[in-house]
């Protein structure tokens, strides 16, 4: 696994975090804002819905992070088909040299 299959993961998982609402999903599990005020937002259950409203919060660089992912798999994805397939010299001549023996 490398970097960034690890920040492609991040990355989704705050797309996950992102798109929960709290009127249809947190609240009726009380996982609502509301109900954490106080000591309670040093629990655990405190720090996962602070993490959730964080990237709540910032939707806009998330989606600019989206749009650099998908550019930079794009132009990855160009230059390994620009490159895959094809054949340099030496090997055009090894593959020659195989066909005519």
């Amino acid at each position: 696994m490398g970097l960034w299959t690890l920040l492609e993961g991040c990355l989704l998982l705050a797309n996950a975090l992102a798109i929960l609402n709290e009127e249809r999903f947190l609240a009726p599990r009380g996982w609502s804002f509301q109900e954490f005020s106080g000591v309670k937002r040093n629990s655990f259950k405190g720090q996962i819905l602070g993490l959730i409203y964080a990237t709540q919060y910032l939707r806009v660089p998330l989606i600019l992070l989206n749009l650099l992912c998908i550019v930079v798999k794009l132009v990855c994805l160009q230059h390994f088909s620009n490159n895959f397939g094809s054949v340099d010299e030496s090997e055009f001549r090894y593959l020659s040299r195989l066909g005519s023996s």
